[in-house]
């Protein structure tokens, strides 16, 4: 049985401009990051980091729709 895995701030920092900063497709940021970083992510990890970033968002958003 495998654990879960927990990535730190920066892999997900990286993973986030990778994917929203440069457009990378999941796939070959899931695959740099593999190689580069020896961090084997799925797609699904690296979307549930876009979908938590999202949600990060909503109160800076809040903010700015009631300027």
């Amino acid at each position: 049985m495998l654990a879960p895995a927990q990535y730190g701030p920066r892999v997900r920092a990286l993973g986030l401009y990778l994917i929203a900063g440069q457009h990378l497709p999941y796939q070959r940021t899931a695959r740099l990051l593999s190689d580069w970083l020896g961090a084997p992510l799925s797609t699904g990890t690296l979307a549930g980091f876009i979908e938590d970033a999202a949600e990060d968002l909503d109160a800076f958003l809040d903010l700015v729709h009631a300027s």
